[in-house]
């Protein structure tokens, strides 16, 4: 399984790196990401935005126990890859990058938002910035 069918699959927001052009599913653990590995595998590396290690150290250990192969192992940051078909590995990469699933929204909310008043705005596009964030801005001619 590669990252778009494992992104569709679990309902995960897909961005591209502008700096070497690859996919990866954004965390919202400091830098953390999912990204391809190869051969079938994927990869969760964690990049805490703390001062201390204690966050890698918990996930470190809790790949380890789920059979998951570290391969890099940094004092505060790691990476570990994981089979996409073991459900317990995918749901502890999930949880320590903090990967979280886009909502769904039912067509009773989806009417009730238009008797509100909300629609999309087509002047809008969303892209992202230096940081890795999604920002919007309006779109010019």
């Amino acid at each position: 399984m590669d990252l778009k069918e494992f992104a569709a699959e679990h309902r995960l927001p897909l961005r591209r790196v502008r700096d070497d052009a690859t996919d990866t599913i954004p965390g919202r653990e400091g830098r953390s990401h999912i990204f391809e590995y190869g051969s079938g595998l994927l990869g969760v590396m964690l990049m805490p935005e703390t001062g201390t290690s204690h966050r890698w150290r918990a996930a470190r250990s809790a790949f380890i126990s789920a059979r998951m192969e570290i391969c890099q192992n940094g004092d505060g940051e790691g990476t570990a890859s994981f089979d996409p078909e073991n459900s317990n590995q995918v749901r502890l990469a999930l949880k320590y990058a903090r990967v979280r699933p886009r909502r769904k929204v039912s067509e009773n909310q989806r009417q009730r938002l238009r008797e509100l008043g909300f629609k999309k705005n087509p002047g809008l596009v969303r892209e992202q910035n230096d940081f890795d964030h999604a920002v919007e801005r309006e779109l010019t001619q």
